[in-house]
């Protein structure tokens, strides 16, 4: 992967990340997964700057024979559940700040609409354990019928800890929900 060109406070912003990252592993009980660190910061700092709140990391991945079919590494869902925000994190976890390629996004782009859709239409609460960080958004899209009557918009957060080039990817549609990627949330973006 390339590097990005130089920006003195992008990198050493980048590098307080980092540092923060590994701190936060070395001090929780059972060492903690990077990735999941890492959204966690950055859930914080979109809700420090109001764009979303009350952020639940939780990390799933469905496995099958092709590989990943869909991951999701955090949601918010609010009590009158008329926005669910969903996260995905592309996370390299490199000293130098690295570009994040288009067919990265295209990925957890893909893999971040498949949760949904298995979400939406099949019967995904049944396939996952109750201790799964996973299982009360999967039970409350199946089995609250206020998900159904009052969820007006799907915002879908890609986050990482790169640069980003591209563009924005375009609206999806599933069932009767829009997702929008409102949110190409590149930590260390240099726009």
């Amino acid at each position: 992967m390339n590097t990005t060109p130089e920006h003195p406070e992008l990198k050493k912003f980048h590098a307080d990340l980092m540092q923060e990252i590994l701190a936060t592993q070395l001090s929780e009980e059972e060492g903690g997964i990077k990735e999941q660190i890492f959204t966690q910061i950055a859930a914080d700092l979109l809700a420090d700057a109001g764009e979303t709140e009350n952020v639940r990391v939780a990390h799933d991945e469905k496995l099958s024979k092709r590989g990943i079919e869909h991951k999701i590494n955090g949601y918010a869902l609010p009590d009158n559940y008329e926005t669910l925000d969903l996260f995905i994190t592309v996370f390299n976890g490199t000293e130098e700040i690295q570009i994040i390629p288009k067919q990265s996004v295209d990925t957890a782009v893909n893999r971040i609409t498949n949760f949904f859709r298995n979400a939406v239409y099949k019967d995904y609460v049944d396939d996952i354990e109750e201790s799964s960080e996973i299982f009360d958004l999967a039970h409350t899209m199946s089995e609250a019928p206020e998900v159904k009557e009052n969820l007006v918009r799907v915002n879908i957060f890609i986050l990482t800890d790169g640069v980003y080039n591209a563009d924005v990817p375009e609206s999806r549609k599933i069932s009767d929900y829009t997702l929008f990627f409102v949110w190409l949330t590149c930590i260390t973006c240099s726009t």
